[in-house]
């Protein structure tokens, strides 16, 4: 999947961020995260933060959600297979 707009950033193994800009000086910038299940056509909302927990604990945690997330769907698709 291309990312082909500035305010959204690939944060690894298939999140995406969705940054929030503007609205005055002293506002803290805003981070969605995502994960586009494109197979399922589903969008996962994983979690939200700001510039201070985004090392720390927001990517950490999309990044860990992707990883699940494919692990139990290869789970499933073992299963259905048998």
């Amino acid at each position: 999947m291309q990312i082909k707009h500035g305010f959204m950033h690939d944060e690894g193994q298939g999140a995406i961020a969705i940054d929030q800009k503007g609205g005055g000086k002293n506002l803290a910038q805003t981070r969605l995260y995502i994960f586009p299940d494109t197979e399922a056509e589903i969008l996962h909302l994983i979690t939200i933060g700001d510039k201070r927990s985004q090392k720390k604990d927001d990517v950490p945690v999309c990044r860990y959600f992707v990883n699940e997330h494919r692990k139990r769907k290869d789970v499933t698709d073992e299963k259905n297979t048998l």
